[in-house]
């Protein structure tokens, strides 16, 4: 089924917005790593770290859209080949949240907890990627997903704890993050489609509504680390 023209624009405008913001936010934290440790010995590696995860971000949104246009946003059009670049932009966002998990895991666990979290969370993740049959592969990413939601939980911890510009800045990243996981549930396979039929809404049109809610988000993560 040919996707509408009119739907289709929208969809298009929005997924380069979102992905022009990825570049942009990336491109800033970046610069900025290089900028602020020059001629310094103890390097600050946090901008760096953003920087990165963004650009996972990015590149991993791209594979996805991919796979929606070459799919026209149905599943009745999986099939092995698009499914790959499903694959390849699943794992490259979650490469993009293990930054962050890893970071939150040394600077508040510390290592107390072994790195259960992140083990279970890149594992989760790797089961998904070898399993051939692509609703169990989703399952078990939404688990992951799950799992993630620590990161949020961490920065809630520190802004409750805190005061002043380290509460705010862990308010804005708490939000953030909760925006874009939002916008991540809202175009994920087990909750798309009964979307769709319960309203009437084409799936693409799903898409359209995610990614603004994706870009506020990322603009909410920028301030609280910048």
């Amino acid at each position: 089924m040919a996707l509408p023209e009119l739907n289709f624009t929208v969809y298009l405008i929005i997924l380069l917005v979102l992905l022009g913001s990825y570049g942009a936010f990336s491109f800033y934290f970046i610069r900025k790593y290089f900028s602020s440790n020059k001629g310094m010995e103890s390097k600050n590696y946090l901008p760096l770290i953003y920087g990165l995860s963004i650009v996972f971000f990015l590149l991993g949104r791209l594979f996805l859209a991919i796979f929606d246009m070459l799919t026209e946003f149905e599943s009745t059009n999986y099939n092995a080949e698009n499914v790959v670049f499903w694959k390849i932009g699943t794992m490259l966002q979650v490469i993009g949240y293990g930054f962050f998990f890893v970071q939150m895991e040394k600077r508040i666990m510390k290592g107390k907890d072994k790195y259960i979290l992140v083990i279970a969370f890149f594992a989760l993740t790797i089961i998904a990627m070898i399993l051939p049959d692509f609703i169990m592969a989703t399952n078990f990413t939404a688990i992951a997903f799950v799992i993630s939601a620590y990161i949020p939980c961490a920065y809630l911890y520190i802004s409750i704890k805190s005061e002043g510009i380290v509460r705010k800045k862990s308010t804005l990243v708490f939000l953030g993050f909760i925006l874009s996981m939002l916008g991540a549930l809202i175009t994920a396979e087990t909750i798309i489609e009964p979307l769709s039929q319960a309203t009437g809404l084409l799936r693409i049109d799903f898409h359209s509504i995610a990614f603004p809610v994706s870009v506020l988000g990322l603009i909410f993560l920028f301030y609280g680390f910048k």
